[in-house]
């Protein structure tokens, strides 16, 4: 990091601004007590106002003058543009705000958390958890085979000497009390962080949802440029690794099969004699499935909450122009009225042929659905066909274009090369479905985000052998390792 960038961030961070403050030892106690102790994401107004009026009567009986002023100061202060300490809002159909922790909270909740000095440090559990992830992105990241089966059979040979053990001896061999806590201790942590994680990719959707607010009181905006907006930001959110990571992690949490497997593999682990219920990590572990529901649903309501806005937004639009037109129609009649009040009866303004045909949309036929054809259960009967003369070149030449062995052409030469152009996929694997080929190329140059279009630089692509000898010209598609 660069001097004058941590003098930024040192200066503009929240989370910064909550460990220097002189009120760090309140602000950082309660919240901790209040919130991560019990577990609860959101807590009531008068519920944190009494808690926080009776932890500060607690602390003027040892100095009368710390601390002097009200509850409901201190909380309208921690929730303010210039700390952010706490998230204050109103839920749907209840006249008492609520309060949350912020990600700048969490984020120095975590580093207090990570300065007390720990009197008890797993360094084997974590060194093992280091080395099969090691393994697992090595056997994984890579497209060989030979390497893939050597480390199944290597667990399956783990797997069955284990087998053997147990039907030999008849005795499971378990962890030490040791290792069951340490385990459990980088449980508890990974678990912490993991929701304190869930309250930037929450900010991260009303951070867009604010920029869309300033956006519609900007003069001279429409609602393209606005729609252009969210659907850019959105889907830059949702194809960035935090967002792909948030959505597949909440499709998995979402089955009911996973939910089950994750209850099951608490109520085991709680069952174990070393691990005391009553200590409050332990707590926060115990109810972990609803924790990480509640949360996530919070992250997926920010997002709901701001497709609701652009439609309002879009709405009011709609509204504003309807207006307008009617304004412009009455306007439009007034006129007429006008020239028609200073026009001559006697003089013919206008003249039409013929009687004038009018179209009533009442008039119109009703959509009908087209009929299916039914297939009774009779067998055909077997007749005579010379297929040497059946024209069968329709038949013949049905396109499909197969998108993941275009992928697996990309992903081979990228193996090799940090990047490459849609020009060197071409020489490498040659055009045979014509321009149907190409577009999916650009269909797959579009929709993964570490691929970019110049439309600077252009290429001369080949069409192949269904356009022998036609070429198509198109900005450079360079595709890139994710």
């Amino acid at each position: 990091m660069k001097h004058d960038e941590l003098q930024a961030i040192l200066k503009q961070a929240f989370s910064v601004k909550l460990l220097t403050s002189p009120h760090a030892p309140l602000i950082l106690s309660f919240l901790d007590d209040q919130f991560k102790q019990t577990g609860r994401a959101t807590i009531p107004h008068p519920e944190l106002a009494d808690a926080l009026e009776a932890c500060l009567q607690a602390l003027r009986q040892l100095d009368a003058h710390r601390y002097p002023g009200s509850a409901p100061h201190y909380l309208s202060q921690w929730c303010d543009d210039q700390h952010r300490f706490l998230r204050k809002y109103y839920p749907v159909g209840s006249d008492d705000p609520v309060y949350e922790l912020t990600a700048e909270s969490e984020r120095a909740l975590g580093w207090v958390e990570d300065l007390r000095k720990a009197s008890f440090i797993g360094t084997e559990s974590r060194f093992l958890h280091i080395l099969n992830l090691l393994q697992d992105i090595a056997v994984h990241g890579s497209t060989d085979v030979t390497l893939r089966l050597k480390q199944l059979h290597a667990q399956q040979a783990g797997l069955q000497a284990q087998i053997d053990l147990l039907n030999r001896t008849g005795e499971a061999e378990r962890y030490s009390e040791t290792q069951i806590k340490e385990r459990f201790g980088q449980v508890s942590e990974a678990a912490r962080r993991l929701l304190a994680d869930f309250r930037e990719v929450e900010e991260n959707f009303r951070d867009i949802a604010r920029a869309v607010q300033e956006q519609q009181f900007q003069a001279g905006t429409n609602k393209g440029d606005i729609l252009r907006y969210v659907l850019d930001a959105d889907a830059a959110l949702k194809t960035s690794d935090q967002g792909r990571s948030f959505y597949s992690f909440w499709k998995f949490l979402l089955s009911p099969a996973k939910q089950d497997e994750l209850r099951e593999l608490l109520d085991t682990v709680f069952a174990i004699p070393e691990l005391m219920p009553g200590e409050p990590e332990h707590q926060n572990v115990r109810h972990l499935k609803r924790h990480l529901l509640e949360a996530g649903a919070k992250v997926v309501a920010s997002n709901r909450r701001l497709m609701q806005q652009l439609r309002k937004i879009l709405d009011d639009s709609h509204a504003a122009e309807a207006q307008r037109v009617r304004d412009l129609i009455a306007e439009i009649s007034q006129a007429a009225m006008q020239v028609a009040a200073a026009f001559p009866e006697d003089e013919i303004f206008l003249q039409v042929e013929g009687t004038p045909a009018i179209d009533m949309p009442a008039e119109r036929q009703l959509w009908e659905p087209a009929s299916t054809p039914r297939f009774g259960d009779e067998r055909p009967q077997a007749g005579e066909a010379n297929l040497a003369e059946a024209n069968l070149h329709t038949l013949y030449n049905q396109l499909y274009v197969d998108e993941q062995m275009l992928r697996r052409h990309i992903d081979t030469l990228l193996e090799q090369h940090p990047t490459v152009t849609l020009s060197d996929v071409v020489a490498a694997y040659p055009i045979e479905r014509g321009l149907t080929e190409v577009i999916t190329y650009l269909s797959i140059a579009a929709k993964e985000g570490q691929h970019y279009i110049d439309h600077d630089v252009q290429d001369t692509i080949p069409l192949g052998p269904y356009v022998e000898g036609r070429d198509i010209t198109l900005p450079r598609i360079t595709f890139a390792r994710s």
